[in-house]
């Protein structure tokens, strides 16, 4: 089983309060307690690795390596190491308690959705939140090999009142998946961003015949030119609209 919110507070709390059922139905052993590096595990535990280690190896011949997004069982420990066996491989690792320390290995039980992408389990859950757009759902809602299920509550919060939710408007959890559905992320890249930029300043502005900046060539100039250039074309645009606005 696996469970999805779209934020990291969100996912921390749902692993410890997930944890503690277990503990308290016993699935989990409290007596078998694991301290290491300030950390807390029990055998049986799902947990993630969140850093690559190529030092890490594992497997028949040590072919394998510990790897950022790794899905592990807890099977033992002591304050110097953490015993896992990999849920994909089911090959087993000793990993050291600096790795645990440095926060490099976390409880599995709810991940982000974002984490969640190419994971699949018996059985998924999505916590919707008021921002999760289509992709997001689309990734969440289908996890799961046997089921699927999609949670949703009205907002404590509303953003645009900077304040607690005042429900106003008729909430219905088909409304929030239509709403996510409607939502579409912002997939422009960072050069496509520069790229949109880079046409709007060549492009003639208020009848211009001519663009009065030539395209950016970025093979013909050092990073410090192109900031210089960038600063020189950003304020003369600025000033000119400032103009434009007075007349």
């Amino acid at each position: 089983m696996l469970v999805m919110a779209p934020a990291n507070a969100i996912v921390d709390e749902l692993n410890t309060t997930i944890t503690q059922r277990l503990l308290d139905t016993g699935h989990l052993d409290p007596d078998r307690r694991i301290d290491i590096g300030d950390c807390v595990f029990y055998p049986g535990q799902a947990v993630v690795t969140r850093a690559n280690d190529r030092r890490l190896t594992y497997g028949t011949d040590s072919e394998e390596w510990v790897r950022n997004g790794d899905r592990w069982q807890v099977e033992a420990g002591t304050s110097d190491e953490l015993h896992l066996r990999n849920t994909g491989t089911g090959h087993c690792i000793a990993l050291p308690a600096d790795y645990v320390a440095a926060g490099n290995v976390s409880v599995d039980y709810a991940s982000t959705i974002n984490r969640a992408q190419g994971a699949t389990v018996d059985e998924a859950h999505l916590l919707l939140g008021d921002r999760t757009n289509s992709k997001q759902l689309y990734v969440g809602a289908t996890r799961g090999r046997v089921a699927n299920h999609i949670h949703t509550a009205p907002s404590a919060f509303d953003p645009d009142q900077h304040g607690p939710a005042t429900g106003t408007g008729t909430w219905t959890p088909q409304g929030a998946v239509a709403a996510a559905l409607a939502r579409q992320p912002d997939d422009v890249s960072a050069l496509e961003r520069r790229r949109q930029l880079r046409d709007f300043q060549s492009t003639p502005q208020q009848g211009n015949e001519e663009p009065r900046h030539k395209p950016i060539d970025d093979r013909d100039e050092t990073p410090r030119q192109r900031a210089t250039d960038d600063a020189s074309r950003l304020r003369h645009f600025t000033i000119r609209r400032s103009q434009g606005l007075t007349r």
